[in-house]
This record gives C-alpha cells, structure tokens and sequence, in this order.
C-alpha cells in the first residue's frame, strides 16, 4: 500500500468517527474518591494484619501457648513469709527466740487484771496478767519446745477446743479452776493460754489465743543499760509488775541474773565500794545503788564479772513507766 492510500483511508477513518463526547466532572470526582477509599481499605487491612503477626510472635516468645506458658516468678522470702503467715500459722517456728528481739503480743485481757508482766527467753515468749484470785499466762514455744512444759504437771482431763485460727485446739482441765487451752501456731511448735480462778476461762483463752501474734523483730524496751559479760550471752529478759526487770546471761558453765528494782530503803549496809557505787556482797550476789534503782547481780560463784556487770548496769528511763522505756541495745 502506498503513501497516498495509507493517507486516504486513515483520513476516512477520521471522518467516519463520533464526535468526542463531553466531560462529566463529577463522574470524575466519584471514581476518584472510590478509588482512594478502596486504597485505603486494602492499607488498613494490611497494617491489621501485621499488627496481628506482631502480637503473636512477641506472645508466644514471652509466655507460650495456653497449656506451655511459663511458671510466674518465684516469690521473695518476705513474700513467702506473710503468704505463710496469712492464716496465722507461719509454716516453721524458730529453733530459738532472741530475747533482745523477740515480742508476743495478745489482745482481749480485761480490766480486771491489771497485773501485767512479760517473759522473753530463748526458749519461750510469756505474757502474764493477774487479778484479783484470777490469772493469766500466754506462751508460745519454738520449734521442737516440749508440751508438757506449756501445760504443767498435775492431773487432766482434755476434751476438743475451739479452732484457734482454723487450727485445732485441746482444752485441758487440770482442776481447782485450772484450765489450758493448747495448739499449734506454726507447724512444729505449740502455743498455750492458761487461766485460774475465771468464770467463763475457755471465752477469754479463746479471745486471747486468736489475738496472739509473734515480732521476730520487734526489739525488747527497757529502762537500762547494761553491758553483757564476756563470754555470756543474753538467754531471758523479764519484766516484772513490781515494776522490776531482770536478765538472765548464760555462759559455758555459770549463768548470771541482772534484777533491777525500785531502790526502796537502800541496798542495806554497803560492804564495799565498787566503781564508785556502794555495793553489798550477800553469798553469791552483789547488790549495787544506780541511782534511783537497786542493781542485784546473782552469780553461781564469786568472782568479778558480776560486780562488772552490776557496775555497767546505768538507768536511762522511769523503772515505773514502761511505755516511755527505749529499745534495748545490746553493748
């Protein structure tokens, strides 16, 4: 075909053509919105699907599938501790109490025992109260402490007790207006609360056993100082309702008794000087003057550590006003 028949029929193709049709503006306008919402849905749909992705591999790299998920942290001691504890009964008594440091509160006395003293010893923390014909005695034992010991000699009849904090009881009558409520507040180690002379003892034993709680850290309040003698270690605490206090210090074959009393009428005819402080010595005792106090030091054999210890002996609050007294300070 030759240039002018290539011309001819591209011309007739030309003319045989329809005109072009006008622009519908806003057809325009429609598809375009269709077409960016239709972009923007195929976006989120995408950035759905990766954030789901994500998810799971950050999901299963922490905890696993459900049935395989890791074991939650081990708890802390203390965690442990006042989750064993939240029941009142800790899973392990101690194997010894120090008596610097060791407190057993109760709750429930009435007003009519107004005699209060308290007992730390390594073996054994005590609470004491009394009326008139009636007393009380709170105990806890550490691990292993003998029930007899808690209970006392003498005839019994024992018949179930309450539970004392969801745990079983034993209420022990022993005669004469003695009764013994005893259980266990940890797992190896018993608790009892011994009344006399009371008209309703197992409510009242019962209220103070439920109130009872024990301070391995709280430490022991006192009026004095003292220094612990060489070769001795602090084994009881005791405070009377005198008011008086006393300490006890064992070593590897002798023990010593520090009893601190209200000075009164003096400590009797002073035998000698010791330190600058008047003593006594009385058999195995010396009796020393500490100010407004009255120093006895028992020993099982004369020698120096006692007048020493009862020379260290120095009053830093009201003997009469235990509220005001500081936490002991071992020296």
């Amino acid at each position: 075909m030759d240039e002018s028949t290539t011309r001819m029929l591209l011309e007739r193709v030309l003319a045989q053509a329809p005109p072009p049709a006008p622009v519908d503006y806003d057809r325009v306008a429609a598809l375009a919105t269709a077409r960016r919402s239709a972009l923007l849905r195929s976006t989120i749909a995408a950035a759905a699907v990766l954030v789901l992705v994500v998810t799971v591999t950050v999901a299963v790299l922490t905890g696993g599938v459900e049935g395989d998920r890791a074991a939650p942290p081990a708890l802390k001691p203390a965690e442990t501790e006042q989750r064993a504890a939240a029941d009142g009964l800790p899973d392990s008594a101690p194997a010894w109490f120090d008596p610097a440091r060791s407190t057993l509160t109760i709750g429930g006395l009435p007003g009519s025992m107004p005699d209060r003293a308290t007992a730390n010893r390594t073996t054994d923390l005590e609470i004491r109260a009394a009326g008139r014909g009636t007393s009380l005695r709170a105990r806890v034992g550490v691990r292993g402490y003998d029930l007899s010991e808690l209970i006392g000699d003498g005839p019994a009849a024992s018949t179930t007790g309450p539970a004392i904090e969801g745990h079983p009881s034993e209420w022990v009558d022993q005669g004469d207006e003695r009764y013994t409520l005893v259980w266990r507040w940890a797992e190896d180690a018993w608790a009892s609360v011994a009344t006399t002379g009371l008209p309703d003892p197992l409510a009242l034993a019962t209220t103070v056993a439920t109130s009872m709680s024990v301070d391995l850290e709280a430490r022991t309040r006192l009026p004095f100082t003292v220094t612990t003698p060489d070769g001795f270690e602090l084994t009881e605490v005791d405070t009377g309702s005198a008011p008086s206090v006393s300490m006890e210090f064992t070593g590897p074959s002798s023990t010593m008794r520090v009893t601190v009393e209200p000075l009164g009428d003096g400590i009797g005819a002073a035998t000698e000087t010791f330190r600058g402080r008047p003593a006594r010595v009385d058999g195995t005792a010396i009796v020393m003057a500490a100010g407004a106090v009255k120093v006895t030091v028992a020993c099982r054999a004369k020698y120096d550590p006692c007048r020493e210890t009862a020379a260290s002996v120095d009053p830093i609050a009201d003997l009469a006003d235990p509220a005001a007294w500081p936490p002991y300070s071992p020296r």
